[in-house]
């Protein structure tokens, strides 16, 4: 992945999201589906959990290989931060696959969802992507983000000790309480125009810095 857009067309489909809320563990697998087979399709896992500091995630695998880590994040200040990523990779066999997520150490609550991606060319390209914390109860995503349309943007939120978030202008696909209090939240869109900027905001104005990150990437055929 890398590079500059090359031509073609993307298109994009939210698929599934895991279940269960385990604590105190350094890796989470789940078989899930991840959509019909194609040739040019490629899966995005975005995920979540918190947990002590300096245990950010550090790997994501499907069926056992290693997926390419696109941006991931770490809140900071908290006692037990939020953590967020996001990993790509190719894998046009198969409809369902055991996706796993490797920390640093001991977290809680891990979760992530799975999209579909179709790239026409055959190859995507990162262009660009994005990670951000914060210390009220806004976090802005892609701020910076030049797209054209017809891009696939996508992000994810992870929220401790806080509310439901919202997000604008993305769609949001899918939001659980995966603890008590500790959301997991997923956004997409497809890019019209440029400066496609992703804020999401949590209706809890009482939560502690780090406690609330979030990442974000667009896609575009290589």
């Amino acid at each position: 992945m890398g590079g500059v857009a090359g031509g073609g067309e993307i298109s994009f489909e939210f698929v599934a999201a895991s279940t269960g809320a385990p604590i105190n563990v350094s890796t989470f697998s789940q078989s899930i589906s991840i959509g019909a087979a194609s040739v040019d399709r490629f899966i995005v896992v975005v995920c979540g959990a918190f947990g002590p500091s300096g245990r950010p995630l550090t790997k994501v695998t499907i069926s056992g290989i290693t997926m390419d880590l696109v941006t991931t994040v770490e809140g900071g200040t908290s006692d037990n931060p939020a953590k967020a990523g996001m990993a790509i990779l190719a894998y046009p066999s198969g409809t369902t696959a055991t996706i796993e997520l490797t920390f640093s150490g001991n977290i809680s609550y891990p979760r992530f969802a799975v999209y579909r991606l179709i790239s026409s060319s055959g190859d995507v390209a990162d262009y660009h992507s994005d990670s951000a914390t914060t210390t009220g109860d806004t976090v802005i995503l892609d701020s910076s983000l030049s797209t054209e349309p017809g891009d696939a943007c996508i992000a994810c939120t992870y929220q401790r000790n806080g509310a439901a978030a919202s997000s604008t202008p993305m769609t949001e696909d899918y939001e659980q309480d995966v603890g008590s209090g500790e959301f997991f939240s997923c956004y997409s869109k497809m890019a019209s125009g440029s400066s496609q900027v992703t804020t999401v905001v949590t209706s809890d104005t009482g939560i502690q810095a780090g406690e609330f990150v979030g990442v974000a990437a667009a896609f575009r055929p290589a």
